[in-house]
């Protein structure tokens, strides 16, 4: 039976200049990304990995770093992160992994992927601090959520996925986004997964349930470089 899996942050990159080891808890991250992953995640099973995945400016300079990421077992499904900077147009990514054939790279935008009985849905998200993002993007995020959900069957149970947090602590409050909560209750979005919160930082996450929905921060460094089951 194959399982769905989910990370976040994977941050690749050959570049030395862009080097996570620089950061705490980051030694010799991608190998120990690499071990984790062959350990867990079977040729049959699928991983959603939830923005920030390599520091590569452009796709054509950066072969590398996906073949790196195609290595791994399993089928995977990119959403964008603020660092994504290569991350641009569907048709061309599609165009340029397209002659690579034996990639397994699937982007999601505005649409859903469907994993047994459920759909896997989602997009960048909502930067509630707008510290990466502005509010026109959020805005623009917010629909992209709803054109993901509304894509998807209405017979299966949907799981969404962003890179920003939907909702963290901001002095000691919980901030949330109303909008995804709202559109949550439409679509009947009971899980979601996201990551960009390292380090430091990560005390303020929230990873539990809120108004029916269960919330879990996967960022890489959160979860020691393990893919973390999603079903």
């Amino acid at each position: 039976m194959a399982n769905l899996y989910a990370i976040a942050d994977t941050h690749l990159t050959f570049d030395p200049a862009k080097n996570m080891e620089q950061y705490k808890g980051w030694e010799n991250w991608m190998e120990r990304l690499r071990e984790n992953w062959c350990n867990t995640v079977k040729p049959d099973d699928t991983a959603v990995i939830a923005g920030d995945i390599a520091w590569a400016i452009r796709i054509e300079d950066e072969i590398p770093v996906f073949e790196f990421l195609n290595s791994l077992p399993g089928t995977k499904i990119l959403l964008k992160g603020n660092h994504d900077l290569w991350w641009e147009n569907i048709g061309r990514m599609n165009r340029i992994f397209s002659e690579f054939p034996s990639f397994s790279l699937n982007f999601l935008k505005n649409n859903h992927f469907v994993f047994d009985n459920y759909t896997i849905c989602g997009c960048t998200g909502v930067d509630i601090t707008l510290n990466c993002q502005s509010e026109k993007i959020n805005s623009r995020n917010l629909t992209r959520l709803e054109n993901s959900l509304r894509s998807a069957d209405k017979e299966l149970e949907p799981i969404v996925f962003f890179h920003f947090p939907p909702l963290i602590y901001i002095d000691g409050k919980l901030e949330i986004c109303n909008e995804i909560m709202q559109i949550f209750k439409k679509f009947g979005v009971k899980r979601c997964f996201y990551g960009h919160i390292h380090g430091e930082d990560m005390k303020f996450a929230y990873d539990g349930t809120y108004d029916g929905v269960e919330f879990k921060l996967v960022a890489a460094d959160f979860v020691q470089f393990m893919p973390v089951l999603v079903v």
